[in-house]
Parts: C-alpha cells; structure tokens; sequence
C-alpha cells in the first residue's frame, strides 16, 4: 500500500529515527530531526494561514532549510512551487503572480530579486524571509 507522501518524512522517523536522513556539509539531520524541524515549519506555515491546497513559493539556494521547507509544505499539505534564484525581478515577480500562490518564502540573500514581486503580486498574503544557515530551522 502507497503511503501519502505528506507521511513518508513520519513514517522514516519512526523506523530509522537515528540514520541520517539530510546531510549538508558538516550537517547532519538525523530522520527524527528531519521530521521535528518540518513539523515545527508546517505548523507555523498552517498558523500563518496557509490551508491544505494552497500554494507556496519559495526561493533559496538548496540547503537544509529549503529541504525542510519542502517537507514542511508537503506535511501541510500545500503545493510546493520552487522559484529559480537566478530570475530577474521581473521574472520573479511574474512567475509568483502566474503560481496564484498564497505565501512567498525566500532566502533574505534573494531580498533584491524580488524587489517589484509584492506590488506586481496582489493575491500574496504572506511575503517570509528566512534565512539559510540560521542555527534553528
């Protein structure tokens, strides 16, 4: 039987909770790590508003925290859309406005490029930065 795959980061916790599930560098998230730090940013993501269905951009170098966010987005339920750091201002903000998303979160290193996406994207509820590299996801 196929498991929904907004079970499959729980369901590798539970029976490997110790193996390393994402490893960046000289950091390694063991599958119960894994799992706590996506359901804290689900839980967060389904505090700010954000419903099962719901879209949510995002856009950061890949890392642990994008890796996170995806998972995170996935145990909310909502559909994950991945935005190219290396699009221009323009292009961002038109691919933000043709995703219909609810939620933008990006990396505070893409700040610059989305310098005209709020005004060009109205349907936007939620514009979050984060920050790739933060001690805590």
């Amino acid at each position: 039987m196929a498991l929904p795959a907004t079970d499959i980061v729980a369901n590798y916790a539970k029976a490997w909770p110790d193996k390393p599930a994402v490893v960046e560098d000289a950091t390694t998230l063991t599958y119960d790590q894994f799992n706590r730090s996506a359901n804290r940013v689900a839980a967060a993501l389904v505090a700010l508003g954000l419903r099962a269905g719901q879209k949510l951009v995002w856009c950061g170098q890949n890392g642990i925290e994008v890796v996170t966010l995806v998972a995170a987005a996935r145990k909310a339920g909502a559909v994950s859309v991945p935005l190219n750091y290396r699009l221009s201002p323009d292009e961002a903000a038109y691919v933000i406005d043709n995703s219909d998303a609810d939620v933008v979160l990006f990396d505070v290193e893409q700040t610059a490029q989305l310098t005209t996406a709020p005004a060009a994207c109205p349907k936007v509820v939620h514009w979050v930065a984060f920050r790739c590299g933060a001690e805590e996801v």
